[in-house]
């Protein structure tokens, strides 16, 4: 992938690594794995240098004392464009209220999305690495994390449906088909009760 697209995604790759040093995920995985998939998912689909940077970079505002830093450093090496993608897909974990800092994050994509489409491929890419390593999370914070993808990310992404350039419709259609087949697989291991707390699939 950094072979191929050259020094830059390289560059951010090294960034990356850097800033999740020592950072693990639920699963025990080092946490760079994370970026480096969902890179790799934009790359195969055929994303340019920018956006396969973007994904690379996507966490590395969140949760980082020398974030202010990251960001300068982020806007000098890879430009306006990936700042702002990263930017946009950080959450703003001084709001200590979770619900709340989930919801000032819906409106922050939402916004994000009217200017810049690409946050949509990089934050579905996201959402499917996620789900693919779900088993990792204790059974109540994913029961939680299937309520969110349900009830805000999918009718958001349908809403902005229509903003997806026709060129791009098929990768959205293909993203979205695989995130419903995983929503399949997770329906099936949840009992009846916990299937009744979910929302409906927005179609």
């Amino acid at each position: 992938m950094a072979n191929a697209l050259g020094p830059k995604v390289r560059e951010a790759y090294a960034l990356a690594n850097k800033v999740h040093a020592g950072e693990k995920r639920r699963s025990g995985e080092p946490y760079i794995t994370h970026p480096v998939a969902v890179a790799r998912m934009l790359f195969e689909a055929g994303a340019d240098a920018d956006i396969v940077c973007a994904a690379l970079l996507h966490d590395t505002l969140e949760g980082n004392g020398a974030s202010e830093q990251i960001r300068a450093e982020i806007y000098r090496k890879f430009g306006g464009q990936v700042l702002y993608l990263v930017e946009a897909l950080s959450k703003d974990i001084r709001l200590e209220d979770k619900i709340e800092q989930q919801a000032v994050y819906i409106e922050q994509i939402q916004r994000a999305l009217q200017v810049d489409i690409f946050v949509f491929f990089i934050k579905i890419a996201d959402i499917t690495h996620n789900m693919s390593t779900i088993h990792g999370l204790r059974r109540k914070r994913k029961l939680q994390w299937l309520h969110e993808l349900r009830g805000q990310y999918l009718p958001l992404f349908s809403e902005y449906l229509h903003r997806i350039p026709l060129a791009h419709r098929a990768l959205y259609h293909q993203m979205m088909d695989q995130i419903e087949r995983l929503l399949t697989a997770h329906d099936g291991s949840r009992t009846p009760a916990e299937h009744a707390m979910l929302p409906p699939t927005h179609d």
